[in-house]
C-alpha cells in the first residue's frame, strides 16, 4: 500500500532521533560526572596520603593523622555535599605499604600511601532501550590510591638509627662506652 500523504514523517523521524540524543547524552553526562568525581576523589587520597607520611611520634600516630584528614576533609561541606548525592561511595581508607601488589619493584618503598577504595554508582543506571550501562556489580570499583614516601617516625628513628649509631661509635672509640647506656640527644629534625 502507497501512502498518498508523507504528513507527520519528520515528526516520527524526529522524535526517534531526540530520545536516541537524549540517551547518549545521559550516558556522556554519567561519564562526565563519574570522572569529575573520581579527580576530587583522587584530591581526598593525596591530601590523607600528604597528612599520613609526614613523620610524628609513632608509625601508628601516622595513621591516625591521615585518618583525622579525611574525616574533617568528607565532613566538610564541599565534600558532603558531592558524597550526600550517592553518585559515588567511598570506604574507609588504607594505608601501608602496597609494593608486594606490585611485581619488579626495586624500590619498595615507592608504594607507601593512602588507598582510598570507591565505587562509582552512578554507572549502575539503566537507560531504557539502552539497557543497562554496568554488566555486573564490580563495575565502577575502584582503589584511588596516593603514593608518597613515609617519613620514619621518632619511634623507629631511636630504634633503627640512634642505637645502632651509638653502639657503632663505641665500637670505633672504647671512650664512648663509659657514657651511660641510655644517653640519647632528640633532634628536633627527627634525627634521621
Amino acid at each position: 500500500m502507497i501512502l498518498r500523504s508523507e504528513r507527520g514523517m519528520i515528526t516520527i523521524d524526529f522524535s526517534l532521533a531526540l530520545f536516541v540524543a537524549i540517551g547518549f547524552g545521559a550516558v556522556l553526562f554519567a561519564i562526565a560526572v563519574t570522572f569529575s568525581l573520581v579527580e576530587v576523589t583522587q584530591y581526598l587520597a593525596f591530601s590523607t596520603a600528604r597528612s599520613y607520611v609526614a613523620g610524628h611520634v609513632s608509625p601508628e600516630a601516622q595513621k591516625d593523622l591521615g585518618k583525622l584528614k579525611f574525616t574533617e576533609l568528607i565532613s566538610g561541606p564541599v565534600f558532603k555535599g558531592l558524597y550526600a548525592l550517592d553518585m559515588m561511595r567511598l570506604q574507609e581508607p588504607e594505608f601501608g605499604d602496597f609494593s608486594s601488589e606490585f611485581s619488579g619493584n626495586p624500590n619498595h618503598d615507592s608504594f607507601t600511601g593512602v588507598r582510598l577504595p570507591a565505587k562509582a554508582n552512578l554507572l549502575q543506571m539503566r537507560i531504557p532501550i539502552l539497557g543497562n550501562l554496568a554488566s555486573d556489580d564490580k563495575t565502577g570499583s575502584v582503589n584511588i590510591s596516593a603514593y608518597m614516601l613515609r617519613e620514619v617516625s621518632n619511634e623507629e628513628c631511636v630504634n633503627n638509627f640512634v642505637q645502632k649509631r651509638y653502639s657503632k661509635l663505641k665500637q670505633i672509640d672504647p671512650a664512648y662506652s663509659a657514657a651511660p647506656a641510655n644517653i640519647e640527644i632528640f633532634i628536633s629534625d627527627n634525627g634521621c
